[in-house]
């Protein structure tokens, strides 16, 4: 997922929060930490070449 997609959909959580019931806060919160924190570990083997050990 791309950077400005990740902005995007924090922007909307952050937006809609008084919409959502707990549940999905909590079920959206986990899922765009998941989904960001996996997107800096691919930024990270991209722009530094950060490979797995064998």
């Amino acid at each position: 997922m791309s950077l400005v997609g990740l902005v995007a959909l924090w922007g909307l959580l952050i937006f809609f929060k008084e919409q959502l019931s707990f549940t999905w806060q909590v079920i959206c919160f986990i899922v765009l930490v998941v989904f960001t924190i996996y997107g800096i570990i691919i930024a990270n083997r991209a722009f530094f070449g950060v490979e797995k050990k064998k």
